[in-house]
């Protein structure tokens, strides 16, 4: 759901790197060092977030043309691997994995809200058995996460239909907690709104 590029988000007070890491939310990240050092000798000195669509294009040229793209995906990658850490994505079926990576990414609290109400759906249903709801609150527990999650992936067992049931339990709890975000403050958050609900549909498998 994310550019290979360097992008600007409209509505957004800074560059996104490839890969989706934002900068106004991960300052310190290492990738962002490098773009600037980059950026430098591509011939741009001003700070990113002065930047125009000519700047952010000059720096993706210069990274391009002078093989960096294999550089910066692993420093992405490093990034997701700490950013990752809390979250137990080995947890999940297999093919629901990259769902799930994609909405933490977006949002860490909101995800692991989606998680909770797709568990708590899949409870009602009777789809797992022998497990309380779980509270709503956007924190993997240890109380839960492994053996409700083992569940999950136990109904599941790698099975495309089912996998494709859960993931799209999920992705309508996700675009719920969205839909409530842009009501509560409309005048903030919802010039983003089409494009989470763009991001959910590229994550369908239907």
């Amino acid at each position: 759901a994310e550019s290979d590029k360097i992008h600007y988000n409209v509505g957004e007070k800074d560059i996104t790197t490839m890969y989706g890491i934002y900068r106004v939310q991960h300052p310190k990240a290492a990738i962002f060092k490098r773009i600037d050092e980059v950026a430098q000798l591509a011939g741009v000195t001003s700070a990113s977030e002065y930047w125009l669509q000519s700047h952010i294009d000059k720096v993706n040229k210069y990274i391009s043309n002078h093989n960096l793209n294999k550089e910066f995906r692993q420093l992405a990658s490093d990034f997701y691997k700490d950013y990752f850490e809390a979250m137990p994505l080995d947890k999940f079926p297999n093919l629901c994995q990259v769902a799930v990576f994609s909405m933490y990414t977006n949002s860490q609290k909101y995800a692991v809200m989606a998680v909770q109400d797709a568990i708590n759906t899949m409870i009602k249903m009777k789809y797992i058995n022998g497990t309380a709801l779980l509270s709503v609150d956007g924190v993997f527990g240890k109380k839960f996460t492994a053996p409700t999650l083992v569940k999950v992936s136990n109904f599941i067992a790698d099975d495309e239909f089912k996998a494709m049931y859960f993931e799209s339990i999920l992705l309508l709890h996700m675009s719920k907690r969205y839909a409530l975000l842009a009501k509560a403050n409309p005048e903030k958050y919802l010039k983003y709104l089409e494009g989470w609900m763009n991001r959910l549909e590229k994550l369908s498998r239907i």
